[in-house]
């Protein structure tokens, strides 16, 4: 037999498991929306500036080769 408590203890303790899983899928749907957001945005102009330096530095160490 089993004491009446207890039984709905485990009824809000499941309440709660299943709200705190849907609370957790829905931040992560947000955070991966976000995520997905910032991919699709334009990278700022400074950064693109340097990753083209930086691309050209590359470019030019591979045409004249290591060391020269």
């Amino acid at each position: 037999m089993t004491p009446a408590g207890r039984l709905s203890d485990f009824g809000a303790s499941s309440l709660s498991i299943r709200c705190d899983a849907f609370l957790l899928g829905r931040l992560g749907s947000e955070v991966a929306r976000i995520y997905q957001d910032t991919l699709h945005s334009p990278v700022p102009a400074r950064l693109q500036a340097l990753v083209d330096q930086l691309t050209e530095t590359s470019k030019q160490e591979r045409e004249t080769g290591p060391g020269d």
